[in-house]
């Protein structure tokens, strides 16, 4: 009987204290997310403040003409294009790939 006070004692206050802790987190977490709110509305009302003509238009409403090719003509010269940089793009790492490997075996490097 003597050991179970003490044990209980201490069970009891280590229980309170979380409680405790939890409940401060869970009270700092709400004082937490409306200081962010009210940051986030500061911040958006400062960039309409300096863009008045972007932040009347949404953006989602307007047409991407910029970068839609019109006639089957573009899009196959994109297509072309893209496809030439990838090809490039694999050569150039191939011959750094003879280059290192060529290096390593201690051979003349090419002319570029």
């Amino acid at each position: 009987m003597n050991r179970l006070v003490p044990r209980l004692a201490i069970a009891l206050l280590t229980s309170a204290t979380c409680l405790v802790a939890g409940a401060q987190t869970t009270a700092g977490s709400n004082s937490d997310e409306a200081r962010r709110d009210q940051n986030r509305d500061e911040a958006l009302s400062a960039w309409r403040a300096r863009h008045p003509t972007l932040a009347r238009t949404d953006m989602r409403e307007r047409p991407a003409q910029r970068h839609r090719p019109r006639t089957a003509r573009e899009r196959t010269h994109r297509v072309a294009e893209s496809v030439r940089g990838a090809g490039h793009r694999v050569a150039e790492k191939a011959r750094d790939i003879t280059d290192k490997t060529n290096e390593k075996f201690d051979k003349p490097k090419r002319n570029p």
